[in-house]
């Protein structure tokens, strides 16, 4: 069981996911331009010497995007 959580530039965490068990993470976020850094880490009592599969995907969006209204 594993959680992530994404940090700013300040190590500030701005976004988390930790679901129970063995459930796939995920965090969906917009973020502005800047520096940013994954951690994953492993939760209370788990295993921390088990692989994980970290997939990113990049959408870039128009000035419009958050309301749609264009």
């Amino acid at each position: 069981d594993y959680n992530i959580c994404v940090l700013n530039s300040s190590l500030v965490k701005v976004a988390e996911s930790n679901k129970t068990s063995n459930a796939n993470e995920n965090i969906d976020i917009a973020l502005t331009q800047g520096t940013y850094y994954i951690q994953i880490y492993s939760a209370f009592g788990s295993s921390d010497n088990l692989s994980y599969k970290l997939l990113i995907s990049n959408v870039i969006l128009d000035e419009y995007e958050y309301n749609d209204s264009q």
